[in-house]
């Protein structure tokens, strides 16, 4: 219950990105720079919110208590230390890196993985090909000044 209770804490998110886009128009920044720092932001956000829910579904199983982080050794590890490995596997999933040295290995996991795979892998996307324009936007306002 604790658990899903944090969970909802997750839609103060969307405050955080009012504040800084009201920080960012408050600056002396083009809209091409706030644009990208917004994308960067959102980039982030999206990896950490995919980390954290695949670092949930390691706790499912709980009548064999099989998990990836028990594959990887890590439960005598902090807690920071496992977030880092679940950013990490949310990156190189979302990416479609894909190395396979963090595996899913029961059924939550799994369901997990192939839904990002699906969804995560074409939000991902779609930022990124964002982030492109908003690249190539900002070299060319460079060079016609």
């Amino acid at each position: 219950m604790y658990k899903i209770l944090l969970l909802l804490q997750m839609g103060r998110g969307r405050n955080v990105l009012r504040y800084l886009r009201t920080f960012l128009k408050n600056t002396n920044f083009k809209i091409e720079v706030q644009n990208l720092i917004m994308t960067f932001v959102m980039l982030t956000y999206i990896l950490h919110v995919t980390g954290c829910f695949w670092y949930v579904a390691s706790e499912g199983d709980i009548y064999r208590y099989l998990n990836w982080i028990r594959a990887k050794e890590l439960e005598d590890s902090g807690l920071t230390v496992k977030y880092i490995a679940s950013v990490y596997w949310a990156t190189v999933t979302c990416t479609t890196v894909g190395y396979g040295d963090i595996l899913p290995t029961n059924n939550y996991e799994l369901l997990w993985a192939m839904f990002i795979i699906v969804f995560g892998v074409a939000i991902f996307s779609y930022i990124l090909s964002d982030l492109s324009s908003k690249f190539s936007e900002f070299t060319r306002q460079k060079v016609s000044n």
